[in-house]
């Protein structure tokens, strides 16, 4: 150490350590070395600093050889390569899909309480061929972002017993598995809807609309609503309010963002309150999967249909100017396309189920044993699933999903058989109404 002027300062006595290995010729362990003259160093008060070559005192400067030249550079390859590998295992672990572009499926876990799971599958795109004659395949072209869902994956309500709580599930039946819990509450799961492309959901919970989405605890959207449904994209969530004023019942209609949480009405109407008269058990299970008193149709226009029962009128919502026009009917489920339409025919001997063009011309049929409600098309066209509702043995309600091939022209398939399932969503798929007014 030497002090110049108060400051302490440091310097490297030729052959010291200074905390980096100096080999001759002055250059850092490993750096490339070459036969041209060495740089001067200043000279310190520790000594002199050699600053050429001198042969007297040193000798003959030998230079290197060709293979010693050549190592740097050796090394500098083997450097790079390395490089190279590591930036392509970093690509390959931390980009969404690899670099294989094919999405892999999230490992599926159970839950305790309103926490949503779900567990995506690998065999059906969310959307596919249209055609109620198509077969099922997944699109090439589709984006690697894009989810998959099952062949027969649905989200649907159940219960234990007649007098448990209602959960909601999630199942696809084309594979060996249990149904998984997607929302559980102690009250039951009074209605649900479930977002177009499959990610997100809404849950009504005593009144409570409640957002639901994979690893995300449910959170409340709105208070004091009886129906909710997604508009024709998965972003907006509307939902139906009734309250009793006097001798009429006025309603609203309210645009959610389901991401923000923000709320605007978009419609309101007052009507008389109407009279209800009571049905059988079997007939109100029925009524009570269709939607209930009160239902909300995004129809393929654009608008919302708000139906209430006993109201004078069918009440058709524009959400962009909040205009409200009163029409008359119920809407009739498309399919995927828009090119076919489901009805529904009831008699003595159960439901029939209409397959018709969007002329009105009948293209298939088939009887189900019983009262038919909640039928959705599949994301392919190929399929609709359905509840079947028939009078148990021992007087109670039983209600198990069905699915009728399109394509086989076979009867509906039972899917569920505990008597308790009904509301069947699939996943993945909008629900497209078309609104006819009834002449």
């Amino acid at each position: 150490h030497v002090a110049a002027e108060g400051v302490q300062t440091e310097v490297s006595a030729p052959g010291s350590s200074s905390g980096v290995d100096t080999p001759p010729g002055g250059g850092a362990a490993g750096a490339p070395t070459t036969p041209s003259e060495p740089v001067a160093s200043p000279a310190t008060e520790s000594g002199p600093t050699q600053t050429r070559w001198d042969r007297r005192s040193m000798g003959e400067r030998r230079r290197p050889s060709t293979a010693e030249q050549a190592v740097p550079w050796l090394i500098g390859i083997v450097l790079a390569l390395a490089g190279i590998v590591i930036v392509l295992v970093a690509l390959i672990f931390t980009a969404e899909n690899g670099l294989l572009g094919e999405p892999s499926p999230s490992p599926s876990t159970r839950t305790s309480g309103l926490v949503p799971i779900i567990s995506p599958g690998a065999s059906r795109p969310v959307t596919g061929s249209a055609s109620p004659r198509a077969t099922e395949a997944s699109s090439p072209s589709a984006a690697p972002s894009t989810p998959t869902y099952g062949a027969l994956e649905m989200l649907y309500l159940s219960r234990a017993t007649a007098s448990a709580p209602i959960y909601l599930y999630r199942r696809d039946f084309s594979v060996d598995e249990e149904p998984e819990t997607l929302a559980r509450a102690d009250q039951g799961i009074e209605q649900y809807a479930w977002a177009p492309d499959g990610r997100r959901g809404v849950a009504i919970i005593s009144g409570r609309a409640v957002a639901l989405q994979e690893d995300t605890a449910a959170r409340p959207l709105i208070e004091g609503v009886s129906e909710v449904a997604f508009g024709n994209d998965s972003r907006t969530v509307y939902a139906a309010r009734v309250a009793r004023d006097g001798a009429n019942d006025a309603a609203q209609v309210v645009a959610i963002d389901w991401q923000s949480g923000e709320q605007e009405i978009i419609g309101s109407v007052t009507f008389p309150h109407p009279e209800v008269a009571a049905e059988s058990a079997l007939e109100e299970a029925q009524f009570i999967d269709d939607g209930g008193l009160v239902r909300l149709y995004p129809t393929i226009d654009g608008r919302i249909l708000l139906w209430v029962l006993g109201a004078p009128a069918t009440y058709a919502i524009d959400p962009e100017t909040a205009e409200v026009t009163e029409t008359t009917g119920l809407p009739l489920l498309s399919s995927p396309d828009d090119l076919f339409r489901i009805t529904l025919s009831e008699s003595a001997a159960g439901g029939t189920l209409i397959l018709t063009d969007a002329d009105g011309n009948q293209r298939a049929s088939t009887l189900a044993p019983g009262l038919v409600s909640h039928m959705r098309w599949a994301p392919n066209g190929s399929e609709v699933a359905f509840t079947l509702g028939t009078q148990g043995a021992n007087g109670g309600i039983v209600q198990n999903l069905y699915v009728w091939d399109l394509v086989d022209g076979k009867a509906p398939t039972m899917i569920t058989s505990n008597g308790a399932s009904f509301g069947a969503e699939w996943r993945g798929a909008a629900v497209r109404w078309v609104h006819e007014p009834a002449s």
